[in-house]
């Protein structure tokens, strides 16, 4: 039986776990997929008979592949997905050489372009992060908070020195809470604990990295994805859409970055007008169910097989 083989680890990015258990559940052929407590594998175990690709999602499961002794080459296909932050970017371009295929979580045309020059042999795709609607859906939870978010905010460099970025999110929380609104900001929530947390929230806030490091660019985040996903009406700084069709008013809100007065107005002003709060809720959700979710992503690595997804 034809196989598809998939090595992506669990206890890496939820981007990466998500996306291997769409693709097999997507794939019209037998997946094999592999997570990081397995044991190293003999080359013939991995690659196979009747084995017509892999894909490696993120640097991290492409050192799996290098403990079996594989290469990309060695299988009839081969894709990458890049499926990490920019601050990664150095680490994807070193593990995405020698593929066939590389997709990047990000549509940014400077970093495909870095792929392309370190891998001038392979397709290089740009897509985009998503949200996995069978978890990040409408859940029937109270609304309790004016505004929330879910998401670090206590952490610490390798020196052990406070974190600015992630400590300035709880520092705005603090300054909304301190002016009568109601707020939510939790931290260690993942998948339905995170998505019901949320829809306890008329407003769901997020902050790019660009925001606190003063980055010049910073694409959209995960975050923003599964806020629009579970039907709340998402407020975040501007962000490079990197040809997302998201439109600013109708499927999402923005303040400028790092402006806590812009972004108190705004929390301000859709509380009063709940109605236009939820017409923007209901858009953005309809936006990402109809090109952003797992099943999407998966579709398109399908696509690189020539395999067209069952269902």
């Amino acid at each position: 039986m034809a196989r598809l083989v998939v090595i992506a680890l669990k206890r890496s990015y939820a981007y990466h776990w998500l996306l291997a258990n769409a693709i097999e559940r997507l794939s019209p052929v037998f997946v094999k997929k592999w997570q990081a407590d397995h044991n190293p594998m003999k080359a013939k175990h991995v690659t196979g008979r009747g084995s017509i690709g892999v894909v490696v999602v993120g640097h991290h499961a492409l050192s799996l592949l290098h403990r079996c002794g594989v290469k990309p080459q060695d299988f009839p296909k081969s894709v990458y997905v890049a499926a990490a932050e920019p601050m990664s970017r150095n680490r994807n371009l070193r593990a995405c050489q020698g593929f066939d295929v590389v997709i990047s979580c990000q549509n940014d045309k400077a970093g495909l372009e870095a792929f392309r020059q370190v891998n001038p042999t392979a397709r290089v795709i740009g897509s985009h992060l998503c949200a996995e609607e069978t978890v990040f859906r409408p859940y029937p939870e109270p609304e309790k908070f004016d505004i929330g978010m879910v998401g670090t905010f206590r952490k610490a460099d390798r020196k052990g020195r406070r974190s600015s970025y992630y400590w300035a999110r709880k520092e705005w929380m603090d300054k909304l809470e301190a002016e009568g609104f109601s707020v939510l900001l939790r931290q260690g929530l993942y998948m339905e604990n995170y998505a019901r947390a949320l829809c306890q929230c008329k407003i769901g806030f997020h902050h790019s990295n660009r925001g606190w490091r003063k980055m010049k660019h910073y694409p959209p985040a995960m975050r923003i994805f599964e806020t629009m996903a579970i039907g709340r009406m998402l407020l975040c700084d501007t962000f490079d859409l990197n040809g997302l069709r998201l439109k600013e008013g109708v499927h999402y809100v923005t303040f400028p970055p790092r402006d806590y007065k812009a972004m108190r107005e705004k929390v301000r002003y859709y509380l009063a007008h709940p109605e236009e709060r939820e017409t923007i809720a209901l858009n953005g959700r309809a936006f990402v169910l109809k090109r952003h979710t797992y099943r999407h992503r998966a579709a398109l690595i399908l696509e690189q097989f020539g395999l067209s997804p069952k269902g």
